[in-house]
């Protein structure tokens, strides 16, 4: 799966916030963070009507005219936080066969019973839950993934059936008989006799999952064949009793989390082929559950399963998880598809997935983790250190010089290093779990491997890089920055990656693994003060470049002292890029900030603060400013300028034209654009503006070169350019110095 438009519905419950189960069946006011990090309130009725309807959902058949109203009050909840500009956005990806994540985040567990897969588009009518490259993701906040189990032979994990008839007949053969093939065509050790558990109670599930860790082979799937049922107020799954003569049992949620938790560290995946296991309006449900304490992902259905609907997911989704090695995210939107074509059913809008952003959008449960990393290789011994400490000083540092000697003559070389600062990132749970920096590790790793590169290291919210020549470095951070591009214009400004690039020329001493000496520490000083959509480059590093590139580099005033003369390179192609505009009704100049997303709208803050627009538009009269949205329009950066996406129900004109919603149209120096025929804004090259108001919106000490020549102008010249050092160029076309 590519890089997903990334949308993240995350709600809370304005009444008793604290208390996930504390909602009561009345009208009720929730806030939704908006895409501006505000917070929107609003308001779902629960009224009888509505209740009702929902009830209808989980009947055999249900009348589509329910579906449809369901899908409207859905749509009339979101109305107020800005669901249409999320609909346009998520209709332009769709049209661009571009894929969508929707993330629903809530600590309010009402939330969850409400069929989000039911939310229409407005301008095509379609649920987002129909869309093929669409996945819904279901997540509680503030919980983690508990981190995989390193076994001794990765290769020996088992997937664990269990099924049971105790509230009537299930399709077990069926179900067996599709992850056994699946088994056999990855090359899985599947037995029948040891790994499915017929009749499962509660107590023979905790039995097989002990013995499979005890034996070294733990489980790393679970697949539950049952039937659900009351469990007091709330949901179970019917399994079987301890004492064959007695009737079934409902296991509730919190019976199944307290068995299942502790083997969250090896069981990544939980498949429930139960009807209602994901559905749960006043306490959690089975699904929920068991996602929140920790296990990786949990597949469930919200509403009833059919027989033959359960038999066709299971053979689907093992099929292409397992049997092909697809993401369980690609699976699982394969086995919605198929569903989807059962008419009389509404099995493809119940089915689930509870997982987290931190584990990125391309699971695989059933790939085998990495191995730990070995200790240090030759690493002092006790004996060694005790001899040391014998040494006098003389001797200590005639050892010194011969190590220096040997370090230099076995490890020591000559590479271009890069590093890679996330800003304006929260990292409250801890680098290496952030989404967005998994995103970022992507990326770079992707555009470093046609080059001879590599990611050595990842310190914080910094990535460190190495390539054999200065050439290289340099074709592998343009191809990095195209990709963050590409990714922030498909992506809301929540998701937006945005970082500073450092790149310097250094002797290191590295085995091909690790990566260490001062010029690791100068690029990262380097990266640090370069600010956000920047790339600065060290006199070390330029000198490794071809001169007809060096050519575009602008001396900086910044300084990391020990000498070392810094050069900033233009961030992408910018001829084609606009940099300031001048609104015609107030005669103002105003400087565009140097990133990828800019806002332009009259609103120019939130409640709590926070920024609303990058641009405020502001009209001299009073009856035209009303006229201009608070959001109007956004500019979208590309690889080839700017894009103009229509955000407000207003009339948009670009240069004469008016733009139909949904609809983008590239803006480039010399464009005008028309808001509600009351305001006229021209934008401008490259000259600098002058407004007062230049502070708010332009990036502090960004300097454009003076040379109209760009980046990709010289890609026909870079092979034949005669730079000094530099090495062979690698083969990548995709915008080489």
């Amino acid at each position: 799966m590519s890089e997903p438009l990334s949308l993240v519905f995350e709600l809370a419950r304005t009444d008793t916030p604290e208390d996930p189960y504390g909602f009561r069946f009345k009208p009720q006011d929730y806030t939704l963070r908006t895409t501006h990090g505000g917070r929107k309130r609003v308001h779902l009725a629960w009224s009888a009507e509505f209740l009702a309807d929902l009830d209808a959902l989980h009947a055999s058949y249900c009348d589509p005219a329910v579906v449809q109203r369901v899908g409207r009050a859905l749509c009339s909840f979101l109305e107020p936080s800005g669901w249409t500009w999320h609909a346009q956005a998520i209709a332009a990806a769709t049209q661009r066969s571009l894929p969508v994540l929707l993330t629903v985040r809530s600590a309010a567990a009402e939330l969850y019973t409400l069929p989000w897969e039911l939310l229409p588009l407005e301008a095509t009518g379609q649920c987002v839950g129909e869309l093929p490259g669409l996945l819904i993701r279901y997540e509680w906040p503030e919980t983690h993934t508990v981190p995989q189990k390193r076994a001794g032979d990765t290769s020996r994990r088992r997937l664990l059936v269990a099924w049971s008839a105790a509230a009537g007949e299930v399709p077990a053969s069926e179900h067996v008989e599709a992850i056994g093939a699946a088994c056999r065509a990855a090359g899985w050790d599947f037995k029948p006799s040891r790994d499915v558990i017929p009749h499962a109670s509660l107590g023979k599930l905790a039995d097989a999952l002990d013995q499979a860790n005890s034996e070294g082979t733990p489980v790393g799937a679970l697949h539950l064949l049952c039937h659900a049922g009351r469990a007091g107020q709330t949901w179970g799954l019917m399994l079987n009793s301890e004492d064959a003569e007695d009737d079934g049992v409902a296991v509730d949620s919190w019976r199944l989390r307290q068995l299942l938790a502790p083997h969250a560290d090896t069981l990544r995946l939980v498949v429930l082929a139960a009807c209602g296991s994901a559905h749960g309006r006043e306490f959690d449900s089975v699904a929920q559950a068991l996602h929140r304490a920790g296990i990786q992902s949990v597949v469930a259905s919200r509403f009833p399963l059919s027989v033959s609907g359960a038999s066709r997911a299971a053979q689907i989704l093992y099929d292409a998880a397992l049997a092909q090695q697809t993401t369980l995210e690609e699976a699982f939107l394969l086995t919605r598809k198929q569903l989807a074509r059962d008419a009389a059913r509404l099995d493809w809008a119940g089915l689930q997935l509870y997982a987290r952003g931190a584990d990125g959008h391309e699971t695989r449960p059933f790939r085998a983790p990495r191995p730990e990393a070995t200790a240090a290789e030759g690493a002092p011994s006790g004996a060694s250190r005790d001899d040391l400490e014998r040494l006098d000083l003389p001797a200590l540092l005639k050892l010194q010089t011969q190590v220096r000697g040997t370090l230099s003559s076995r490890f020591e070389s000559q590479q271009a290093l890069v590093c890679v600062e996330l800003v304006d990132v929260d990292f409250r749970g801890g680098a290496l779990e952030s989404g967005l920096h998994k995103r970022c590790y992507g990326l770079l790793g992707e555009a470093s491997m046609p080059h001879s590169g590599r990611i050595f290291a990842t310190q914080g919210d910094s990535l460190h890089a190495c390539y054999p020549s200065g050439k290289a470095a340099l074709r592998v951070v343009l191809s990095f920055i195209d990709a963050v591009t590409d990714h922030n214009y498909r992506c809301p400004r929540e998701d937006q990656i945005m970082v500073s690039i450092g790149l310097h020329w250094g002797t290191v001493l590295t085995n091909g693994r690790l990566v260490t000496g001062p010029s690791v520490d100068i690029v990262a000083r380097i990266a640090e003060i370069a600010g956000r959509g920047r790339l600065l480059l060290s006199q070390h590093a330029l000198n490794q470049i071809p001169r007809v590139t060096q050519a575009l580099c602008t001396p900086v005033a910044e300084s990391i002292g020990d000498g070392i003369e810094l050069y900033s390179l233009p961030w992408g192609d910018e001829r084609a890029l606009a940099c300031r505009v001048w609104i015609e009704e107030s005669g103002e100049q105003l400087a565009l900030p140097n990133q990828d997303v800019i806002a332009f709208g009259r609103l120019d803050a939130l409640a709590d603060g926070t920024r609303a627009n990058d641009i405020v538009l502001t009209h001299p009269e009073q009856e035209s400013q009303l006229a201009i949205s608070r959001w109007h329009f956004e500019l979208r950066r590309t690889r080839r300028g700017h894009m103009l996406r229509r955000v407000s129900s207003q009339l948009i004109e670009v240069d004469g034209r008016p733009i139909e919603p949904g609809e983008e149209v590239q803006v480039r120096p010399g464009t005008t654009v028309r808001l509600a025929q009351v305001m006229t804004l021209r934008f401008l090259g490259r000259e600098r503006a002058h407004s007062s108001r230049d502070a708010l919106t332009i990036q502090q000490g960004a300097d454009l070169p003076a040379s109209m020549v760009t980046l990709h102008e010289v890609v026909g010249s870079f092979e034949d350019t005669a730079g000094a050092g530099g090495g062979a160029a690698a083969a990548n076309p995709a915008r080489t110095p």
